[in-house]
């Protein structure tokens, strides 16, 4: 009578099998769907970075191993970067599934002002692994100057040393003065 109390609850009954299962010899895994990882920032189609920091989303994270899960800065090309590859281990409190932002993913020194990377992450869950990538970001702590400047009588163009995104052209987020006189 008293063992059929002991079975009565579910978590004893699991427990019981799996002795069972143990002693005959029969080895027990428990299946999870494979990670998957995306990396929301830097966006895809960004060439130029000004912070190591990374935001990525995680689903299907139960089980992921914190040994083997990490963020790798890896230097391609341009100025060089003997600490390259930059590895961060992700600490199990951003393994959770959802999103995440790290803002200091290379704690043992900073990417080099000019050099182009791929950012590589990592997780893996013990039985599969996935992996997001973002090449061909440049780290880029040089702002933009301007090489030339054409103006005509309805128009002008300002060239930069490089792609600039500006916002809505509006007065109140550029001024242009031309000898001295501000014209709208």
């Amino acid at each position: 009578m008293q063992l059929r109390k002991w079975f009565q609850s579910p978590r004893r009954r699991n427990y019981a099998i799996f002795i069972l299962l143990a002693a005959v010899g029969v080895v027990v895994y428990r299946v999870y769907a494979a990670p998957t990882i995306t990396i929301d920032s830097p966006a895809t189609g960004v060439t130029r970075v000004k912070s190591d920091a990374v935001t990525y989303t995680l689903n299907n994270a139960t089980g992921i191993e914190h040994a083997n899960t990490k963020i790798t800065w890896t230097w391609e090309s341009g100025s060089s970067d003997g600490l390259s590859p930059h590895v961060y281990p992700i600490v199990a409190a951003n393994l959770t599934t959802g999103q995440h932002t790290i803002p200091d993913t290379t704690p043992d020194g900073a990417l080099v002002n000019g050099a182009t990377y791929t950012l590589n992450i990592q997780v893996y869950d013990g039985s599969a692994s996935s992996n997001a990538s973002r090449p061909g970001l440049t780290f880029d702590l040089t702002p933009p100057t301007v090489t030339g400047v054409d103006v005509g009588p309805h128009h002008f163009i300002v060239r930069f040393s490089e792609d600039v995104k500006g916002g809505i052209l509006d007065r109140t987020n550029y001024r242009l003065t031309i000898n001295g006189t501000q014209r709208t």
